[in-house]
């Protein structure tokens, strides 16, 4: 059950709650792979079907293994990138420490390597919306900060990002508001001001005890 939600384009959404609670059935809803359906999903005023929200989406999945298809590092990250230039390509490269990995076979990595490929895919795609499930869990922590970076950038280009995340370091330094989802219902939906804030540390808090 989704109340209707507002979010403008170059913030960077939280989406919160605990285990099973229905974040990634949630975002498969908003980004169109989830059919059935019902409701009215507008992008820039116009209304969108599934199979535009599809086109319009890329989805970093929690399991990084289903979303990799090509030969190479290099092919994976610009498969489907359409106009994207070949300087922002090895930007994102460099900043994820995947450029030396470039001719590498992805499935020969490690967890983190092929999910910091990942990531450089859905930065270097050109699409309008991206969701990211978890995309700091298998990388360290510097890994995590270059990542925090690359979104900020992204911030800037008049995208919508949303992240499924249990990770609050990531959610304070590159999150603008928050969706918080519990028992398939959006419960909650606030920006990351001071009350926000408070109410974010609440729900950590609760999820340690």
């Amino acid at each position: 059950s989704i109340p209707k939600l507002s979010i403008p384009s170059g913030r960077i959404t939280a989406i919160i709650g605990t285990n099973g609670a229905g974040k990634s059935t949630f975002v498969s809803c908003m980004c169109g792979l989830m059919k059935k359906t019902k409701g009215t999903f507008l992008l820039d005023g116009k209304k969108q079907s599934a199979k535009e929200r599809v086109r319009d989406s890329y989805l970093v999945m929690q399991e990084v293994n289903h979303q990799l298809f090509s030969d190479s590092v290099r092919e994976e990250i610009v498969l489907g990138s359409g106009e994207s230039s070949e300087n922002s390509l090895q930007e994102i490269m460099t900043a994820l420490d995947i450029s030396a990995l470039s001719e590498r076979h992805p499935m020969t990595l490690s967890g983190g390597q092929k999910q910091r490929v990942i990531i450089a895919s859905a930065m270097f795609c050109g699409k309008k919306i991206l969701y990211f499930d978890e995309p700091t869990s298998g990388l360290d922590f510097s890994h995590m900060i270059q990542t925090c970076q690359l979104l900020k950038q992204l911030q800037k280009e008049d995208v919508f990002l949303f992240i499924i995340t249990h990770d609050y370091e990531l959610i304070a330094s590159v999150c603008d508001s928050v969706i918080h989802v519990e028992n398939g219902q959006v419960q909650e939906q606030y920006l990351l001001d001071s009350v926000g804030t408070e109410k974010l540390q609440a729900f950590f808090s609760q999820l340690e005890e």
